[in-house]
């Protein structure tokens, strides 16, 4: 059966739910919802987290709504599942079973070591009409792991995308355009993955295989 495969980085639980909290504050009529991973994740949650709570940064006051503003409700957004939070490395594509394999040994053969990545603004991206969580600055170790697995794919026939690397996690799709908000959400990389992607189901993604940095 052919799957969607892709490399991420997938962030630990008290990440996770950090960036919920900060998705929260941009639509205030969100509710977290249940998060399969609090319960059986890999990246168990403390009860203290070391991320601060949006609450707790001052914001711009956001202009109340006026009686001459009569526009048509829009849909709200989709948000992305918690547990679906992921930031993508390489995007592999569809690909036959056979393949598998070759996909995997890409994983296998990678020289990187752990690295700290510091997600520092939330925005939206108008024309994917998406939020996204991202860094300002990219970590060399990042952009070194990207391109050693797009180096390894090459062997199995699969060539890098053309457009250029934007690292993020996306936070909602359908959304309306939002002002950059900063934030302050500092990432131990110590592992990246392969996962699959599902249809018709959430969580939508599937980890296939977890490999350790150095």
């Amino acid at each position: 059966m052919v799957e969607r495969l892709f490399f991420a980085l997938w962030p630990p639980a008290t990440l996770r739910d950090a960036l919920v909290e900060w998705r929260a504050r941009l639509d205030p009529g969100a509710t977290p919802g249940p998060s399969r991973s609090q319960s059986s994740s890999s990246h168990p949650s403390s009860s203290a987290s070391p991320y601060p709570s949006p609450t707790s940064t001052p914001a711009s006051p956001r202009p109340a709504a006026t009686a001459a503003e009569h526009r048509p409700e829009r849909p709200p957004p989709r948000l992305t599942h918690p547990d679906d939070l992921h930031l993508t490395l390489v995007f592999v594509g569809a690909v036959e079973p056979y393949l598998r394999a070759c996909i995997e040994a890409a994983g296998d053969d990678i020289a990187c070591g752990r690295f700290e990545l510091a997600l520092e603004q939330v925005d939206s991206w108008t024309k994917q009409r998406i939020w996204v969580a991202q860094p300002r600055q990219v970590p060399n170790a990042l952009f070194a792991l990207v391109s050693q697995l797009q180096q390894n794919l090459l062997v199995c026939g699969l060539e890098p995308e053309k457009r250029r690397y934007r690292p993020h996690l996306t936070l909602a799709r359908k959304a309306p355009a939002i002002e950059p908000e900063p934030v302050e959400l500092r990432w131990p990389v110590s592992e990246f993955v392969l996962a699959a992607s599902g249809s018709g189901r959430r969580p939508s993604y599937r980890i296939i295989r977890r490999w350790r940095l150095d």
